[in-house]
């Protein structure tokens, strides 16, 4: 877990996701999906149930070349960012990028923040 500092003096939290974040996750992004084009969702359109996302979660917390981090302001999810990568040692150098950010902290030096922890 790490503490950071956005452009304009907010402290986040950013952290390693868990399974019990699930619901969390789940809500933030179907409340974000209508924010932005560059998803794969739209607002309200990530439908996966809670128990199949906390059993997704924890698998990649056991992956040795995935991470899921999430970012939070007063325990509210405001940013999830991850890197999920094949499990297969041939192409365990092959992997998926993704970072959202919830609208209202866009700009802010977030995403950024997150690739740092990301890469970390």
């Amino acid at each position: 877990m790490s503490l950071r500092t956005l452009k304009n003096g907010i402290g986040v939290t950013i952290r390693e996701a868990e399974s019990k974040d699930a619901e969390k996750m789940i809500a933030f992004y179907n409340r974000v999906g209508g924010e932005s084009d560059f998803l794969s969702f739209g607002e309200g359109e990530f439908l996966r149930p809670v128990s199949e996302y906390e059993v997704f979660l924890a698998s990649v917390k056991q992956e040795q070349n995935s991470l899921i981090v999430v970012a939070e302001k007063e325990e509210e999810i405001i940013s999830i960012a991850s890197i999920t990568s094949s499990q297969n040692p041939r192409n365990k150098h092959v992997g998926t990028l993704g970072i959202v950010v919830e609208k209202s902290y866009s700009g802010l030096g977030l995403g950024r923040q997150l690739m740092i922890e990301l890469i970390e």
